[in-house]
């Protein structure tokens, strides 16, 4: 799972919530730091998880490595706009802060399964 977040807090508080999920969360706070490891090896990165927009977001540009790629997007935003922008750049799932474990679970579960909402 790649994870990305621009504030370290909310991205080590994140990070931990998954591993007691059970999931391998692989963080990052740079899309551009993010991107570089999902093209040196994509193969360990089974979802995207991001907290930053959608524009320029590695969860785009590793969609075009990898078509199936689930992405999950994460904003303390919402709306009519923000979910045709999510739409338009791939998003499998649009989830809004703040976040509850088991609907960050429920959610991934989904998404690896290819049940996602949109």
């Amino acid at each position: 799972m790649l994870l990305i977040d621009d504030e370290a807090p909310v991205l080590a508080v994140t990070a931990k919530a998954l591993l007691r999920l059970g999931y391998e969360p692989v963080s990052f706070s740079d899309n551009r730091a993010a991107l570089a490891a999902f093209e040196a090896g994509p193969e360990p990165f089974d979802v995207v998880v991001t907290m930053k927009s959608c524009q320029g977001s590695p969860g785009r540009d590793s969609r075009a490595c990898r078509t199936k790629l689930p992405i999950v997007l994460v904003s303390g935003y919402g709306g009519v706009s923000l979910t045709q922008g999510a739409l338009t750049a791939g998003v499998s799932e649009l989830l809004t802060k703040p976040l509850q474990s088991r609907e960050m679970a429920t959610t991934l579960a989904r998404v690896l399964h290819h049940t996602a909402k949109f």
